[in-house]
């Protein structure tokens, strides 16, 4: 009964998405870089919607890695010298109840429906006890940026973590059409690769690696 409706509304924008995809390649014959950006839109989409928060290997380092360094963003200095993450109570809410599986089944989008609010009056800070990757700072920036801004609209705790995905997709998408635009080579090559189905899955989510 969850299954069969999912995968019958995909197959259709499938084919739908097939059916433009061809159009734009072969009868309008539009650039690769602006096909790409096509592409990577859909696709990328549909695998951050597809993937329930927390789901993405390691992402539940990564997500709270990625809040520490809004609350930088913020203005909130003594997160420096804190044990763990200082979180709104909303996302430590949130994040209780997404973070601790990490596995992907059918109560995670049942979860995610009953627990999706638009906005949040719970942006009290509050010490939350979680480990957060040191490494590569640099390749948190995107998402981190889209928490902060999240939480300055006082979004709800799951808009916040989308928003804070699709910054660090938006930034993966940026990089790949600038490499493609500046290669004198291989431009369809990079876009293959960048379109592979793991690489999708790393750039739709809060990894490093996208950035990487």
């Amino acid at each position: 009964q969850f299954y069969l409706p999912l995968f019958t509304v995909a197959a259709v924008l499938a084919l739908a998405f097939i059916t433009v995809l061809y159009s734009l390649s072969f009868c309008k014959k539009v650039q690769l870089g602006t096909l790409f950006l096509v592409l990577f839109a859909v696709l990328a989409v549909g695998y951050m919607l597809l993937f329930a928060p927390i789901t993405v290997p390691d992402e539940q380092a990564h997500y709270i890695s990625a809040y520490r360094m809004s609350n930088f963003f913020l203005f909130h200095w003594n997160q420096a010298g804190a044990d763990g993450v200082l979180m709104r109570q909303a996302d430590a809410s949130f994040y209780s109840v997404f973070g601790p599986s990490g596995v992907l089944d059918e109560t995670k989008f049942i979860e995610l429906i009953q627990t999706s609010t638009a906005f949040t009056r719970d942006t009290a800070l509050v010490p939350y006890g979680a480990n957060a990757a040191t490494n590569v700072p640099l390749g948190y920036v995107a998402s981190a940026l889209g928490i902060a801004l999240g939480r300055i609209l006082h979004l709800g705790a799951v808009p916040v973590f989308y928003l804070g995905r699709m910054f660090n997709m938006a930034q993966f998408c940026a990089m790949m059409y600038i490499a493609m635009k500046r290669t004198p080579v291989a431009k369809s090559a990079f876009c293959m690769v960048a379109l592979f189905p793991m690489t999708l899955h790393v750039a739709a989510s809060y990894s490093y690696d996208s950035m990487v």
